[in-house]
């Protein structure tokens, strides 16, 4: 399961609520699935990182996460700038950093 949207998921909380990410792991695997499938689906999203803080990255992850992506369009601030409209490359390591440092995310 991938939630993806052209807005920024985390600023819109309720479009990525802890207790969808909880259902969605515990809805298990479609009778249409083949048998080798996964139980379990994966789920995750892609972000921008803007809204995420320890307490809700905390959440997801609680809730059965397997992965979050994050949209960076350059390893220079500016290269991100131009491509990533209304996002600051520090803004994103900056959201990240501690997340990692703390081993919520890896």
């Amino acid at each position: 399961v991938l939630r993806e949207s052209s807005f920024a998921p985390l600023r819109h909380r309720e479009s990525v609520d802890v207790e969808i990410v909880r259902l969605a792991k515990q809805a298990g695997r479609p009778a249409s699935c083949p048998a080798h499938a996964p139980r379990s689906p994966s789920v995750g999203f892609v972000t921008s990182g803007k809204g995420l803080d320890r307490r809700y990255a905390t959440e997801l992850v609680d809730a059965g996460l397997d992965f979050l992506g994050f949209s960076l369009a350059g390893v220079t601030p500016a290269t991100h700038a131009a491509i990533r409209v209304h996002s600051q490359l520090d803004e994103v390591t900056s959201a990240l950093d501690p997340l990692v440092a703390d081993g919520i995310l890896r």
